[in-house]
């Protein structure tokens, strides 16, 4: 499939990413922000499912050679 790129379309600036999951069905909403002065906008949202977002983790962790190791669980305090 061909992809068209919009000229018109701005580049934006973004210092912090939001993430939100719903369940049912798998969907995920990005809200992106930039940080000023006075307060952190919102410049971008995003909806797309689980599914695509994950392809695009995987994109994203190639391109830059970063495939972060899952934390450990907490050891337990005795």
């Amino acid at each position: 499939m061909p992809k068209l790129a919009s000229s018109s379309l701005p580049t934006i600036w973004v210092d912090s990413m939001q993430m939100l999951v719903r369940e049912a069905p798998p969907v995920v909403m990005l809200r992106f922000f930039t940080f000023t002065p006075e307060a952190a906008i919102e410049i971008a949202r995003l909806q797309t499912p689980v599914t695509h977002i994950r392809q695009m983790i995987d994109v994203m962790a190639r391109s830059i050679n970063y495939y972060p190791q899952r934390p450990a669980p907490p050891s337990p305090t005795p």
